[in-house]
């Protein structure tokens, strides 16, 4: 009778763990849940001017840090039998009969003259064109959103990391669940 008693209190212990176990992990995946919601409400707002003056800075800088590269990259002669050389290293003989005439070909041509302006008036065209969005009537941006773009990014990061904290914590209980099943399979 003992040792029935024993097996019953034993089982009523294995349920009462699996039990805990499987609310904790119900309670975590609507925390999970939770955290992936106000992850997707921060995505999903609304993009204001100020934050669009950002990313079109940014694009500035990088399609005039890109044309400076296609500048430095191009005082190279292409046309030697020795293959690319810089025109700095060139004899003055070889580059008055290859490349002379030829200089800007590859840095004024219609494909890259957007990143030669973004190089070489960054100012002027960042100042131009948000004047022009700004002041235009047909320009719908919200001034600035209730979070600028930098809080924003910051309180996603800590969604994301929650969610993933969150989720590891599952699959612990997840595990613990797998090694009780295991063990009465076992038994």
């Amino acid at each position: 009778m003992k040792t029935i008693d024993a097996a019953k209190t034993a089982l009523e212990s294995i349920r009462e763990a699996r039990l805990a176990i499987n609310q904790g992990v119900e309670e975590l995946t609507l925390k999970i849940s939770q955290a992936s919601d106000k992850k997707r409400k921060l995505q999903n707002k609304t993009l204001s001017l100020a934050d669009y003056e950002h990313y079109f800075s940014n694009e500035i800088k990088m399609r005039g840090e890109r044309y400076a590269a296609l500048w430095l990259g191009s005082r190279k002669s292409r046309s030697g039998a020795a293959g690319i050389v810089p025109h700095s290293s060139m004899r003055w003989s070889e580059f008055e009969s290859r490349e002379a005439g030829k200089i800007l070909d590859e840095v004024i041509a219609p494909e890259s003259l957007g990143d030669a302006l973004c190089f070489l008036f960054p100012e002027t065209i960042q100042s131009k064109l948000m004047s022009c969005l700004r002041d235009s009537q047909q320009s719908n941006w919200t001034s600035q959103g209730d979070l600028d773009r930098a809080e924003r990014m910051v309180l996603v990061q800590e969604a994301e990391e929650e969610e993933e904290r969150l989720k590891h914590e599952r699959d612990q209980l997840f595990h613990q669940l797998n090694e009780i099943n295991q063990a009465l399979q076992a038994g």
